[in-house]
């Protein structure tokens, strides 16, 4: 009997574990990796910038901070994301900007920029 309450409790939590998970749209076709995430206050500004693992080496993004429900200011957790490119803007030869939508677990995004070279 006390076999059966423990496979019934088992099976109810489990059930509700796979339902929290919120599935990420095809869209998001790129995986990216925060490997650090900080907040920066510029006067009555602030911004989120994380460092992304990349193959050719490390890459800061910068976008706008995130409030947690709470009103609070948050930092993105570190760890994998799914991503998708919003825009590549390569009007000059000397500099791109390109703008990545991360998905995150909650399923709200966040966007943020890439200038450089």
């Amino acid at each position: 009997m006390n076999v059966m309450k423990i496979l019934l409790a088992v099976l109810l939590l489990s059930s509700f574990s796979f339902a929290a998970k919120i599935p990420v749209p095809a869209a998001y076709d790129q995986h990216m990796t925060i490997i650090s995430t900080r907040l920066v206050f510029d006067g009555e500004t602030c911004s989120n910038e994380v460092t992304i693992l990349k193959n050719s080496g490390n890459i800061k993004l910068s976008g706008q901070c995130m409030k947690t429900k709470s009103g609070n200011y948050g930092l993105l957790k570190l760890g994998g994301y799914s991503v998708r490119l919003v825009a590549d803007d390569k009007s000059t030869p000397y500099l791109t900007e390109q703008t990545y939508e991360f998905f995150l677990a909650d399923g709200t995004k966040w966007s943020a920029q890439l200038i450089g070279k």
